[in-house]
């Protein structure tokens, strides 16, 4: 469900059925071939097949809560998209609707009944952490919770750690991508969502998950107990150049790089983790107005050609999301000799 999701090929317009064995998933279109094949990597026993199911009765949206209770020039511009962090939920107000936060706060609190708390934005990411201010516009007054994905569970603290829900597919594409066997340094890896999962789904793997922050280190060893993960994910606090050069220099078969906006100055210590044959680079990058996955891809092959190494091939490029007006997440997976 979470890959057709992720896909978009899920049709939320109609109710999941099962009959006998078999669950019913109703699709939107029908699948590529690359599509079907995924899916059917992820189960084998997926087919295609035509069925009835029932509609989804709609229920009560925020604008229809908001509807009468905010003019219609503010409504025009209500939240559409809701980041739900555990029972967290997460908005982002335009500047003419902060004063208005505490009443749609409590119009998400009344249409979304596992939704404890309403967080609104207070401004961007920044800083060493990647943290960015909050305000509680209704409920109970934290911004701790716990978060479930891709059957794993993340304790979290969205003031005190970087963390969004919006790269759930990401963190399972990347998943889906190892292989049995892999060393992986996971160098900006926050509560775990990569390192974590990784561990989770592969019998034969070792993660050695590194981060500056030291909430962030906390969280992760909570949730590598919480997972079951001990042994397999290695947590280590500190600055990624300093802990590949100590201690783990040629060591990985895969290095994660999910730090989009100070990547590039990194790949000198990501080339330093590889095995002297190579391996793997997932690397992530912002791509602002008139750049492109080819820009991106030129720009980290003259890097990694200074670190010492070279691509030998693009195994993936791929546009993410958009992160602000006129700039998105950009993914590319490297193959380093």
């Amino acid at each position: 469900m979470r890959a057709l999701g992720g896909m978009e090929l899920l049709n939320r317009r109609y109710r999941i059925r099962a009959e006998e064995e078999t669950l019913l998933l109703p699709l939107a279109r029908p699948p590529s071939a690359p599509e079907m094949e995924r899916l059917e990597t992820l189960e084998p026993s997926a087919t295609l097949l035509k069925a009835e199911v029932p509609r989804v009765v709609p229920r009560p949206t925020l604008l229809d809560a908001l509807s009468g209770r905010l003019p219609p020039h503010l409504l025009a511009v209500a939240p559409r998209s809701i980041d739900h962090v555990g029972d967290i939920a997460v908005i982002e107000l335009a500047p003419e609707l902060w004063e208005h936060r505490a009443l749609i706060g409590d119009a998400i609190l009344a249409v979304e009944k596992r939704t404890k708390t309403v967080l609104a934005k207070k401004g961007p990411v920044t800083g060493a952490f990647r943290l960015r201010g909050y305000e509680v516009a209704a409920g109970e007054s934290r911004t701790e919770t716990v978060h479930r994905e891709n059957s794993c569970v993340f304790y979290l603290d969205l003031a005190r750690v970087y963390f969004t829900p919006r790269l759930s597919y990401e963190h399972q594409r990347v998943t889906l991508s190892v292989k049995e066997g892999e060393t992986v340094v996971d160098l900006f890896t926050g509560v775990g969502p990569y390192a974590v999962q990784i561990a989770k789904q592969l019998r034969d793997v070792k993660v050695y998950a590194v981060d500056l922050n030291p909430a962030a280190a906390e969280y992760l060893k909570r949730n590598i107990a919480a997972n079951r993960v001990w042994g397999k994910v290695i947590p280590i606090l500190g600055d990624a150049r300093k802990v590949v050069r100590t201690r783990l220099t040629g060591i990985a078969d895969r290095v994660i790089m999910n730090l989009p906006s100070e990547a590039l100055a990194f790949l000198d210590a990501a080339c330093l983790a590889l095995k002297p044959q190579g391996g793997v680079i997932n690397y992530y990058v912002f791509l602002r107005r008139g750049g492109s996955t080819e820009t991106a891809q030129a720009e980290v092959a003259d890097a990694i050609r200074r670190a010492g190494r070279e691509v030998q091939a693009v195994l993936a490029s791929r546009t993410l999301r958009a992160v602000a007006p006129h700039e998105y997440l950009a993914a590319l997976d490297l193959a380093v000799k």
